[in-house]
């Protein structure tokens, strides 16, 4: 019994190869254009998927930034005289800023504001990129049928 299940896998084993060979012929020749339609296809949900992640991390970084500007506000609202604070820059450079007049108080409302205001915009971005890499991804598939469904009207002639 074990013997013919090994025929039985290593026949299974030598057509699949033989597809396989078939359709590597096949799209270098009869359907290289549709194989060539795929693979624009591939590298196009590629090139957003890359996009989308630098997105992320942008959106991730202002909101970071976004939170730290306001425990520093809500650290200067609550012992507005004499507080030091330490805050990071977008580069993570540090520099000491002493919380407590009402110029500081409004330089880190608007340096909050613009960060809010910078959030909206590119998570706005992010957003548009992940229906974009959705969009790419349904033309990567119907690419790809269309492509085996050739490959396979091509096998049965």
């Amino acid at each position: 019994k074990g013997e013919v299940e090994k025929a039985e896998a290593m026949e299974s084993e030598s057509q699949s190869e033989g597809v396989q060979d078939l359709f590597e012929a096949f799209k270098t020749g009869e359907g290289a254009e549709l194989h060539h339609s795929f693979d624009e296809c591939k590298q196009n949900v590629k090139r957003e998927k890359v996009r989308q992640k630098k997105l992320v991390q942008a959106v991730n970084q202002i909101k970071a930034r976004i939170d730290e500007l306001q425990a520093v506000q809500e650290l200067s609202e609550d012992a507005p005289d004499t507080l030091e604070t330490e805050t990071h820059s977008e580069i993570g450079t540090a520099s000491k800023q002493r919380s407590g007049g009402d110029s500081s108080g409004k330089k880190e409302s608007s340096e909050l504001a613009a960060a809010k205001s910078k959030y909206k915009t590119v998570f706005a971005q992010l957003k548009q990129c992940r229906e974009e890499c959705a969009s790419l991804e349904r033309n990567k598939q119907v690419a790809l049928a269309a492509l085996l469904a050739a490959f396979e009207l091509h096998s049965q002639t």
